[in-house]
C-alpha cells in the first residue's frame, strides 16, 4: 500500500482476530478508494468551472465587440438600399442581411450565455406553454414537408416558473429536432404529470447522437454542426437547472434522438 498499490486488500483468515483486523483494515481501504475518487472529481468540476468561467469572459468581451460594429454594418446597408434603390430580393443584399442577422444571433446567444439565468417565477401553465410553441413552430415551417406532431393532456400543468425563459430553452431543443429531421418527417412533442413532475419529451428522426457525444451535448461550445455555437443545449440545461429540473438525452430505438425535460412541480425557485 505505501508503495502505491490501492487495489491490495488483506486476506482474512481463519483466526478470530486477524479476520476482524482485516476487515477493519479493508474497508478503511475502500473508504480511502472513495475518498479518493470523490477528490479527483471535485477536481475536475473545479477545472471545468475555471474553463467555463474564462470562456464566458471571452465570449462577452467578443459578443460586446461584435454587435456595435455589426449594428453599424446593418444600418449602412440599409442606406444603401435606398439610396441605390436596390430590390428587396437582389441576391447580394439578401446574402449580406442573411449573414448580418446570423452573426447578430450568435452574439445574442453568447450574451444569453454569459449572463446567467435570473428568472423571475410566476404561475405558468406549462401545458398550454408548449401548445402555444408548437403554434409558432408549425407557422415557420407552414411551407416545409415537416410535421410537428404533439401528445399533450387536455389539463393544464400550473407551475411556478420563469415562462420567457423556459420558452427559449425548449425553443433551442425543438429547433435543434428540426434541423436534425433535415426540416422534413416528423418531430414529437408530448407532455405528462408523473409523480409531482412535468415531462416534456421532444423526439426526432435524424441520425440520432454518436454515443461518444451523448455526455457531451450540453457542455458549452460543443457542437458538430459546421454552423452551430454550441450554445443552444448548454443555455437550455442552465435554465431547466436553476428551475430545479433536468434534461436528459439519449438514441431512439427508431432512430433518432429524444431529449427529456423533467420540471418539479410545486417547489420553489432553485437557487
Amino acid at each position: 500500500m505505501g508503495q502505491g498499490d490501492l487495489a491490495l486488500r488483506a486476506r482474512l483468515g481463519n483466526v478470530p482476530e486477524t479476520r476482524e483486523l482485516a476487515l477493519a483494515f479493508n474497508a478503511m481501504l475502500d473508504s480511502l478508494a472513495r475518498s479518493r475518487e470523490a477528490l479527483a472529481r471535485a477536481d475536475e468540476e473545479m477545472i471545468r468551472q475555471q474553463a467555463l468561467a474564462e470562456m464566458g469572459k471571452f465570449s462577452l468581451i467578443i459578443a460586446h465587440e461584435v454587435k456595435n460594429p455589426l449594428s453599424i454594418i446593418k444600418s449602412s446597408l440599409d442606406i444603401l438600399k435606398k439610396d441605390l434603390t436596390l430590390p428587396s430580393s437582389d441576391t447580394i443584399v439578401a446574402y449580406m442581411e442573411d449573414e448580418i442577422r446570423r452573426l447578430n444571433r450568435l452574439t445574442e446567444d453568447f450574451l444569453s450565455f454569459t449572463r446567467p439565468p435570473s428568472p423571475i417565477f410566476r404561475s405558468v401553465d406549462l401545458n398550454g406553454m408548449l401548445s402555444e410553441m408548437k403554434a409558432r413552430f408549425d407557422l415557420q415551417h407552414a411551407e416545409s414537408p415537416l410535421e410537428i406532431q404533439m401528445r399533450m393532456p387536455s389539463v393544464p400543468c400550473r407551475v411556478q416558473a420563469d415562462r420567457d425563459l423556459l420558452m427559449r430553452a425548449l425553443s433551442n431543443i425543438i429547433k435543434n429536432a428540426c434541423e436534425a429531421n433535415g426540416e422534413r418527417g416528423v418531430v414529437w412533442l408530448s407532455s405528462s404529470c408523473q409523480d409531482d413532475t412535468w415531462v416534456v419529451e421532444i423526439e426526432d428522426q435524424g441520425e440520432g447522437i454518436p454515443s461518444d457525444n451523448i455526455d457531451k451535448i450540453f457542455e458549452p461550445f460543443f457542437t458538430t454542426r459546421s454552423k452551430g455555437t454550441g450554445i443552444g443545449l448548454a443555455f437550455a440545461s442552465q435554465v431547466i437547472t436553476v428551475h430545479g429540473g433536468n434534461i436528459t438525452a439519449k438514441n431512439r430505438e427508431e432512430g433518432g434522438a429524444l431529449f427529456r425535460v423533467e420540471i418539479p412541480i410545486g417547489r420553489g425557485p432553485q437557487r
